[in-house]
């Protein structure tokens, strides 16, 4: 959520990692803070899971899996999920 480019991110986290990798991101799901663009620089706010998941895809990652994270009851911020994809083992 602190990038221009979420896709160019994933791309250039899928050209470094080596075939059978796997890429991690923890993020925030959708949420409607406006003001955290302003109070803590965020580019984005939040991603959906279907988002997300493209985006892995459109980076070449398969076996792509979001998973919500349990949050902390006493937590007042957006949700937080892990999404995962792999490298293919077929890559150079």
């Amino acid at each position: 959520h602190h990038v221009d480019e979420p896709g160019a991110a994933l791309r250039e986290m899928r050209r470094i990692v080596k075939p059978g990798g796997r890429v991690l991101v923890v993020d925030m799901f959708e949420h409607e803070r406006v003001e955290y663009r302003h109070t803590m620089g965020h580019r984005r706010l939040g991603f959906s899971e279907e988002a997300i998941a493209r985006d892995l895809r459109g980076a070449g990652l398969t076996r792509v899996r979001v998973i919500p994270l349990a949050g902390d009851p006493e937590a007042r911020g957006p949700g937080l999920f892990a999404a995962l994809g792999s490298v293919p083992e077929h890559e150079k």
